[in-house]
């Protein structure tokens, strides 16, 4: 599977590789949204006991996919089919999206600091968190 875009994710909906991107205004959009912003979001993520909301995790996923180019309808019907039983996953993509929407430059850095074969793939290179796509 090709790099993602830098500051977006390759993820598999609908049983194909995806690009999810979340731009400033889609941010912005979800904000307006969901009444609070997206770090607050993340922290749900990152801290363990918290969640952000599912409806939240899953308009992220929408927007995320909008952002990549998808239309918007498309992307809803891909992010809700086999929910709830998707969630967890769902969760996992949303932490990795928001991750390198708000760090784009992270793997870059990680790179230059010579990262061990242990805390990657097999050649060294870090595994994007929360990634749960192959390649």
């Amino acid at each position: 599977m090709d790099s993602p875009p830098r500051g977006g994710l390759r993820e598999e909906f609908g049983g194909a590789p995806r690009v999810l991107i979340l731009t400033l205004g889609l941010i912005e959009e979800f904000e307006d949204v969901h009444t609070r912003g997206m770090h607050a979001v993340f922290e749900d993520l990152i801290t363990p006991g918290r969640s952000p909301r599912a409806r939240e995790v899953i308009d992220l996923l929408i927007l995320g996919l909008v952002g990549g180019g998808m239309d918007r309808a498309q992307a809803r019907a891909l992010v809700e089919d086999g929910l709830p039983a998707g969630l967890q996953r769902h969760l996992s993509v949303a932490h990795a999206l928001i991750g390198v929407a708000l760090h784009p430059d992270v793997w870059d850095e990680v790179d230059e600091d010579d990262t061990d074969a242990e805390d990657g793939d097999a050649e060294g290179k870090p595994t994007a968190v929360g990634s749960t796509s192959a390649g």
